[in-house]
C-alpha cells in the first residue's frame, strides 16, 4: 500500500515492573526488546499492567516507559503486534474489510477482533464470534471506517478472547484497506 510501512511483530519476556513516577512504569525485560518509542505494545500476563499502551521512552534496550500507575511489580509478556506504520502519502480516511477463519482451543469461547488505530480501538470496526466446540473451524468477517489516519499512526488487528484464556489458532485471514 503507498504511504504505509510494514513493521512486522516483536514479543519479549517482562523481568519485572518499576514505579517510572508521574503515572508511569518502566517495564524491564528479560533480553533486548526491539521496541522503539511511540511503537504500540500489549502487555499480558501481568494482571496489574495487562493492555494497550504507547511506548514513552526506550532508557535502554531492556527497558521501555508507558502510562500506568504503578501497583506491584509483575513479570508477563510485551508484544508488538506487526502493524501498517502511515507515511506522508497515506493520510485520510479508509474503509476496512476483513475475512478469517480459524478453530479456538476451548469450548464455548467468545473471540473479539479489533482494528487499533494507535492505542485507540476503531469502534466502527468491531466483530466477534463464538467458537462451540474445540477445534471448530469458523468463519468470520468484519468491517468498518477509520477514523482519520495522520502520519506516524500505527494501524494493528488484534485478536483477544473475550471469555477465557485459551489459545486460537488462524487458519487464514484477508486484510483489505482502501482509502476514501
Amino acid at each position: 500500500m503507498e504511504g504505509f510501512t510494514f513493521l512486522s511483530s516483536i514479543k519479549a519476556t517482562i523481568a519485572g515492573v518499576d514505579d517510572g513516577g508521574d503515572g508511569t512504569i518502566i517495564v524491564t525485560t528479560l533480553a533486548a526488546h526491539g521496541f522503539s518509542i511511540g511503537n504500540i505494545a500489549t502487555l499480558t500476563g501481568t494482571t496489574d499492567y495487562d493492555g494497550v499502551y504507547e511506548i514513552l521512552s526506550k532508557p535502554s534496550d531492556t527497558t521501555f516507559t508507558v502510562t500506568k500507575a504503578f501497583n506491584v511489580t509483575r513479570t508477563g509478556t510485551a508484544t508488538r503486534g506487526s502493524c501498517l506504520v502511515a507515511g506522508a502519502y497515506a493520510a485520510g480516511y479508509y474503509k476496512v474489510y476483513y475475512e478469517m477463519s480459524g478453530k479456538g482451543a476451548g469450548t464455548n469461547q467468545e473471540y473479539g477482533f479489533r482494528i487499533f488505530k494507535n492505542t485507540d480501538i476503531q469502534v466502527r470496526c468491531p466483530a466477534a464470534c463464538k467458537y462451540g466446540v474445540i477445534g471448530d473451524i469458523i468463519p468470520s468477517s468484519g468491517g468498518g471506517t477509520l477514523d482519520l489516519v495522520s502520519v506516524g499512526d500505527m494501524i494493528s488487528f488484534m485478536l483477544r478472547n473475550n471469555s477465557g484464556s485459551s489459545d486460537f489458532t488462524m487458519k487464514h485471514m484477508n486484510l483489505l484497506i482502501e482509502k476514501i
